[in-house]
């Protein structure tokens, strides 16, 4: 049913390249992905432990390439044409255990100077920046929040904002349960923004994640 519906997004939306978080798969089951949502070209890494599994498939119309990888990052070059400038795409599936999350500010902050080029970190942070962005009866740690936007901060990154609802991920339940919050996003370097200055994010509503 995820498959399917995944399939569906990218024959409706015709992306270059995919990104998906928590495969919970091992490395053939995603790359039997690639061939039903018609891309090319994947890069996954496994992980360990629930909700672990990352990949990226793009397509024939994009140039990407390596420049490193790990259980819950893949840092990559992009060029969309042959004569085209050379950008820098991160993309990420953040530490879900919060006491573990400085982890990952870490590794953020650690990759920043691996390329100069035009910089978009695009992922799951599984942390929102401000309180605005956490919908539930309880309230979110200011000291975690304020953590992520340092390195944000750190790495000269802003968000790039959104259309449609306010949050991107929901844990299904009703009442005093409800937990809503925008954890997923895309930040990027003003050299990137620059350039790139007609971009736009969506939030899509899917049936079959809670994302």
């Amino acid at each position: 049913g995820t498959v399917r519906e995944l399939v569906c997004l990218v024959r409706t939306y015709r992306p270059s390249a995919v990104f998906i978080s928590e495969t919970r798969q091992c490395e053939e089951s995603v790359k039997r992905i690639r061939s039903r949502i018609g891309m090319k070209h994947c890069i996954t890494h496994d992980g360990k432990g629930k909700g672990a599994g990352i990949a990226l498939f793009w397509d024939d119309n994009i140039e990407i390439n390596l420049l490193s990888y790990g259980p819950q990052y893949i840092d990559v070059h992009i060029r969309e044409d042959p004569n085209g400038p050379l950008w820098r795409g991160t993309f990420v599936y953040g530490e879900p255990r919060a006491h573990e999350r400085h982890h990952m500010w870490k590794l953020i902050g650690r990759i920043k100077n691996r390329s100069s080029a035009p910089w978009l970190v695009i992922g799951d942070f599984n942390e929102t920046m401000w309180q605005k962005e956490h919908f539930s009866a309880t309230k979110r740690s200011e000291n975690n929040m304020e953590r992520f936007r340092k390195v944000l901060s750190d790495c000269n990154l802003f968000d790039l904002g959104f259309r449609g609802p306010g949050w991107t991920y929901s844990n299904k339940q009703s009442g005093r349960k409800c937990v809503r919050a925008r954890l997923d996003r895309f930040v990027a370097s003003p050299e990137w923004s620059e350039h790139y200055n007609s971009a736009s994010v969506e939030h899509i509503c899917s049936s079959r994640s809670d994302h």
